[in-house]
């Protein structure tokens, strides 16, 4: 029997280079693969936005080499599948096999190497929407990127 109310999630950086003192750009795509609508609370909602935790660490880094950053509202912009910016809402309604984008910003002080990093978004019980709500946490891995350059 096929999963009625799914969301699944994926993340890629927006380069596979960065420099050390650009700001970390990645895109969040969350999918309903369901057979029935589903609905969560928005990354991006102006108020109480889901929880959204960017994880880097080197590539040979042991767990606890690694960064956590916490994303908030301003650094989560809604976008299309072609990345023009559209208005935030405050829950995302996935319909069977839609999709919502999200572009990622965050400022992050790296140093010169590889680096690979996860996109967790954790959606809270009590915040969730109360038609076909979607709680829980869904981790997307980013994929590796290089930082380069001295400044």
């Amino acid at each position: 029997e096929h999963p009625r109310h799914v969301v699944r999630a994926q993340a890629r950086w927006e380069a596979q280079t960065f420099r050390r003192r650009d700001t970390l750009e990645a895109t969040l795509v969350l999918e309903n693969p369901g057979l029935e609508p589903v609905e969560l609370r928005s990354p991006a909602a102006p108020a109480a936005p889901a929880s959204l935790m960017l994880t880097v660490g080197r590539s040979k880094a042991r767990p606890s080499q690694v960064e956590q950053v916490e994303l908030s509202a301003k650094d989560v912009v809604c976008v299309d599948a072609r990345g023009a910016e559209q208005a935030p809402t405050e829950y995302v309604v996935l319909e069977p096999g839609a999709q919502a984008y999200f572009r990622l910003k965050k400022k992050v002080s790296l140093g010169r190497g590889s680096y690979r990093g996860t996109v967790t978004l954790r959606a809270r019980e009590e915040d969730s929407a109360p038609f076909a709500r979607a709680y829980g946490a869904l981790l997307a891995t980013a994929g590796g990127f290089d930082v380069k350059g001295w400044w």
